[in-house]
């Protein structure tokens, strides 16, 4: 369980140093800060301040411990990871036809919408690490809505079977629409590049 909880908290730690969000962040707040003066440089080292931080931090109750580090900055990151729903990890395999895109954003959002009667959405936060893996932050739903609503890929969502003193991580497999969906957001949000093995493999056009 302690590994599990730290292996999430890395993945909270990946959001921040993506140049993605970094981007993103200061783009979102910024106006906001005209209001106190601060510019797009300092408000680069507040950003770079609290993530020495947080690297400091394995978990998320050392955060909210840290008097150092700004509860806002952190709070976006958090409601985007954690939302109001728990999440468990899965180990996702793409098909022997098809490869994951690696660029310098992640993670990539991939949900399930639930909607006649206004319920939350389900996500999946997918972190590809390989040309065919990745491993997901997946909202652990309950059975009720799982078994009553309609409900994609139900099994990415269910709660995760206890293993020792942890748990099982699954391994499941992306459909090949959902890896050149994803694709195409780790292409577009990539700031510096991306790497293939072969362009046609990722189902991009502009790659072939």
């Amino acid at each position: 369980y302690k590994n599990y909880e730290l292996l999430k908290y890395f993945f909270f730690i990946m959001m921040f140093r993506s140049k993605y969000m970094t981007a993103t962040y200061n783009n979102a707040i910024l106006e906001h800060n005209k209001k106190t003066g601060l510019t797009a440089k300092e408000l680069d080292e507040f950003y770079k301040r609290n993530l020495r931080e947080l690297v400091n931090c394995r978990c998320l109750g050392d955060v909210v411990e840290n008097k150092k580090i700004n509860q806002q900055f952190v709070r976006y990151a958090i409601e985007i990871l954690f939302g109001f729903s728990d999440k468990h990890l899965v180990l996702f395999e793409s098909d022997e036809k098809m490869d994951f895109l690696l660029g310098d954003v992640y993670p990539i959002g991939l949900g399930e919408l639930t909607n006649y009667f206004g319920a939350m959405p389900l996500t999946s936060l997918i972190f590809p690490i390989s040309y065919n893996r990745a491993i997901a932050l997946v909202d652990t739903d309950s059975e009720f809505r799982i078994k009553h609503f309609k409900v994609k890929n139900k099994d990415w969502y269910e709660k995760p079977k206890k293993f020792g003193e942890g748990y099982l991580i699954q391994k499941k497999y992306l459909s090949n629409d959902l890896v050149i969906k994803m694709n195409e957001a780790i292409f577009k949000g990539s700031i510096d590049g991306v790497c293939f093995r072969s362009g046609r493999r990722t189902g991009l056009s502009e790659l072939e």
